[in-house]
């Protein structure tokens, strides 16, 4: 039997991935379908570039891009394709009634 899922509608989850850099996606469970699937979107990213080529990211929740996906969850994490998984955000506070999330480290080498 598989594990239930652990997320509900409005959760932000992070997708680190990269080889020799290091990508940040963000996405939003939109809908839960059955006992274990979601729809989820990519979010856009608010990023402020500190050093060349790397910086810091936040989710910019509620800014969707592209279409839905459907995907199956494992407790609180989502496969999004074959080499990345997005997991679980917990906000770290509140601010003007919208949540804030920790800042995540992004690089970008050529």
């Amino acid at each position: 039997m598989s594990e239930p899922r652990n997320l509900a509608v409005g959760d932000v989850l992070r997708c680190r991935w990269g080889f020799d850099q290091t990508n940040v996606d963000y996405y939003q469970v939109t809908a839960l379908i059955g006992r274990t699937m979601v729809e989820i979107r990519q979010i856009e990213a608010e990023e402020v570039e500190d050093m060349p080529m790397q910086g810091w990211s936040t989710p910019r929740y509620g800014r969707f891009i592209g279409d839905p996906l459907r995907r199956r969850a494992k407790g609180s994490s989502v496969r999004i394709d074959s080499h990345s998984s997005a997991y679980l955000m917990d906000p770290v506070s509140e601010a003007d009634g919208k949540k804030v999330y920790e800042r995540s480290r992004w690089t970008a080498y050529a």
